[in-house]
């Protein structure tokens, strides 16, 4: 800009407790017009030159409008309220329009797996938690505070597009109860839910988290497990290992032997594959 020299008082400069320039504290250089406007720069013909706006919330002069309100909004030199050298996502942009402009999108949720903790061994439960979306056959699971945000419905993720589901799931005790009691669960919570395909989604997974206790000399009266390599019901000793699982034979050996899988109603009389299933068929 041109102004002569009698209507500008160029070379002060101001610690930062003075201005702001596009929402931000500006210290620096700075000129006076005859106006009573403040820019930054030494002088007008600096080519960074810009506004600056006072702190003392009454127009462009620190020494007046003490008792005025402070200004809403911001408007850049051409009038517009989004200047165009500054967007969105630039910090001393968004304190300059205010927290009434800043918008940020909800997120989707973030597929999170929570493991048990030792007292919730200890205890022999703890709880689950998956996000359905509504307009898909598709379930994720979570962790517990992203459940909260979506059953609290806040307003940072996307709650109206998932449902939340709890459900409480079997740790301890003989296996082939809490392989039977977690599936019954997510049976029960699909279908009082309508939630189709959540059962499917945890097809083969009922004993997930489950904590083998070290077992030898054991013995089944053919209603628990089924060969995993013969496919054929399985009646007598077995021990379980406390990483491996079921396994057929009194007692642990280092030879190859094999694995044992639950017994599901539809697999008896049928030579079919379990639920459960590996390409592993045995081990030592």
């Amino acid at each position: 800009m041109y102004l002569p020299k009698s209507q500008v008082i160029t070379n002060l400069t101001t610690n930062g407790t003075e201005f702001t320039l596009v929402g931000l504290p500006y210290s620096g250089s700075y000129f006076k017009t005859s106006a009573g406007k403040y820019y930054s720069g030494k002088t007008p013909s600096d080519p960074n030159s810009r506004p600056l706006k006072s702190n003392n919330f009454g127009g462009e002069n620190p020494q007046e409008g003490q008792n005025k309100s402070p200004i809403q909004s911001y408007t850049s030199p051409t009038g517009s309220l989004y200047p165009e050298s500054y967007n969105e996502f630039n910090p001393g942009y968004q304190r300059a329009l205010g927290d009434a402009f800043i918008f940020e999108a909800p997120l989707p949720p973030t597929p999170s797996i929570t493991r048990p903790t030792e007292k919730q061994y200890e205890v022999g439960e703890f709880q689950r938690f998956f996000l359905k979306k509504n307009n898909e056959l598709k379930y994720i699971e979570v962790n517990k505070s992203t459940f909260n945000n979506f059953t609290n419905r806040n307003s940072s993720v996307q709650y109206e597009l998932y449902s939340p589901i709890r459900i409480n799931w079997e740790l301890t005790g003989n296996f082939v109860n809490v392989y039977k009691v977690n599936k019954n669960t997510v049976k029960l919570i699909e279908s009082q839910n309508n939630l189709y395909g959540f059962y499917n989604s945890s097809k083969t997974q009922f004993a997930k988290y489950y904590r083998f206790d070290k077992g030898e000399g054991l013995f089944t009266d053919g209603s628990e497990f089924i060969n995993r390599r013969t496919r054929k019901v399985y009646r007598g000793f077995y021990h379980v290992h406390p990483t491996k699982g079921p396994m057929v034979g009194k007692n642990h050996i280092p030879g190859v032997h094999d694995y044992l899988d639950i017994l599901e109603d539809k697999d008896v009389g049928s030579s079919r594959k379990p639920n459960i299933s590996s390409k592993t068929v045995g081990g030592y």
